[in-house]
């Protein structure tokens, strides 16, 4: 890391040690870390920025939050005291330069009345700033448990630990003058807190977390570190050339159907839409069927605006409910290929509950998407994973669960109640693409979402390279950070 940051040094060399403060975070991770340095210097070089640090690392992890206080200050000392100490040495960073660590002593005591409902854990506000879903989204990571048990005492040391987190950031910005905060993520408490209380602060945030652009402003509309979606349409609507540009998306989307790999998908172990192989897998015909795509039980399940259902659990339960009162129409469960460890547990016990339905059939998360295409089910559900564009554009009714990147377009079924949910999940068969159905939507979609950067930038004239693992990015020389910062112009 020494050599590399020697080298952005050289290729920066006017960042400043005082003045306004850029807030980048300090973690344990090399190739983030590369990104974090080299966007933070071209900002700080740009803008007249000193660059500052916070220490990220999750005090409400697995091992912390089943312990008693005297283990839990060792393993706060051991974590944080020595831990910070070891990346200041990787990082060449001085400790004075580090300015608020999010890792810090547990509270010794939890006085917080138990929660009635889900809803009102995902609604919680404190201090007037909205954290209930972090701290939802927060337990299912760091408790590995499918949903919220709202008895749970750790539920409740997380909320403890939330309230110390969101006041030391408030000092913070009280303290310190703060003028951008550069993040990977707003999702879970280490980075939601300080995210929403910047928001609040009116300290502009800046993401890089994703391979979809290189940065993006998140926002008190929009305070996630997806694209804004909601921009998609009017962006579109203003854009030069737009046959060629649908012909770029069309390309690729089919590349993808066909089994390639693209930066969109990076996060796959591989392709979805493999050649199927030796996979054995039918749908009987003249019977309804439809494909129920699994989501990661442990992932973020409120990265976007809202949800019919608090978690990817309870979505599920309602579906095989459902199901298990529907005989006639067979309906087949495909877990999610990249779940974290734990997610086989729960599908396990899924079957053992509804194994005296036999209409309810879980499959294989390695049967090719491929397959289920040639078989022609009669509808494809999910939360808001890419399956939604991809079997709409094969030409498959889709279903979705709440807000997702598609919402404004109308080339899928977005139900916005349970109720609604019902009757796709009751009726499958007897309905076909939506009224407006219309392929250039998708494709206009997929330009958006996957090959359209910034104003000035999109796949054809700039290549997308950003490597969490190496740290290898690939930033325009010409390019400024503005220039850079999706919906910018807007």
């Amino acid at each position: 890391f020494g050599d590399f940051l020697k080298g952005i040094k050289l290729q920066y060399p006017n960042v400043s040690n005082k003045g306004d403060i850029l807030l980048v975070p300090l973690i344990d991770d090399i190739g983030t870390m590369k990104l974090i340095t080299e966007y933070a210097y071209k900002i700080a070089n740009e803008q007249a920025l000193c660059i500052r640090y916070f220490y990220v690392h999750s005090a409400v992890e697995r091992p912390i939050i089943n312990i008693n206080i005297f283990q839990k200050i060792d393993y706060w000392k051991t974590y944080f005291l020595e831990g910070s100490k070891r990346l200041r040495l990787i990082y060449g960073i001085k400790r004075q330069d580090i300015i608020i660590s999010s890792y810090f002593k547990p509270p010794k005591h939890i006085n917080h009345k138990k929660f009635e409902d889900k809803k009102a854990l995902i609604d919680l506000k404190l201090k007037n700033i909205k954290i209930g879903d972090l701290i939802y989204d927060t337990y299912l990571r760091y408790r590995n448990k499918p949903t919220v048990d709202l008895l749970d005492p750790s539920l409740y040391a997380i909320l403890a630990y939330s309230n110390t987190l969101l006041d030391r950031w408030r000092h913070v910005f009280s303290k310190y003058k703060v003028k951008k905060i550069l993040t990977p993520y707003s999702t879970y408490i280490q980075w939601g807190i300080p995210v929403r209380v910047g928001l609040d602060q009116g300290i502009e945030i800046l993401s890089f977390g994703s391979y979809l652009y290189h940065l993006v402003k998140v926002s008190k509309l929009h305070p996630f570190h997806s694209k804004p979606h909601g921009t998609y349409q009017a962006i579109f609507a203003n854009l030069p050339n737009k046959d060629l540009k649908l012909e770029m998306s069309k390309n690729s989307l089919e590349k993808r159907l066909s089994g390639e790999k693209d930066a969109g998908i990076n996060y796959m172990k591989s392709s979805a839409f493999h050649d199927a192989g030796n996979s054995n897998f039918t749908i009987e015909k003249g019977k309804p069927a439809a494909i129920i795509f699994l989501h990661c039980f442990f992932d973020s399940p409120h990265i976007y605006n809202g949800s019919i259902f608090p978690d990817f659990y309870e979505w599920i339960i309602f579906i095989l409910n459902i199901a298990a009162e529907n005989p006639n129409t067979n309906y087949f469960i495909k877990p999610h290929p990249n779940g974290l460890p734990g997610n086989n547990v729960i599908i396990h016990q899924l079957q053992e509950d509804y194994k005296q339905h036999k209409n309810i059939i879980f499959i294989a998360s390695h049967i090719s998407n491929k397959q289920i295409i040639d078989q022609k089910p009669d509808a494809i559900f999910t939360v808001y994973g890419t399956v939604a564009h991809e079997f709409a554009y094969a030409g498959f009714p889709v279903i979705t669960a709440g807000d997702n990147p598609h919402i404004n377009y109308e080339f899928l079924y977005n139900p916005n109640s349970a109720q609604k949910m019902s009757y796709y999940l009751t009726n499958i068969g007897k309905y076909g693409l939506p009224q407006k159905y219309d392929k250039n939507e998708i494709l206009e979609f997929f330009y958006m979402h996957y090959m359209y950067y910034a104003k000035n930038f999109d796949q054809s004239n700039m290549l997308m390279e950003k490597n969490f693992q190496t740290g290898k990015i690939s930033i325009p020389g010409h390019a400024s950070t503005e220039d850079l910062i999706y919906g910018q112009y807007l």
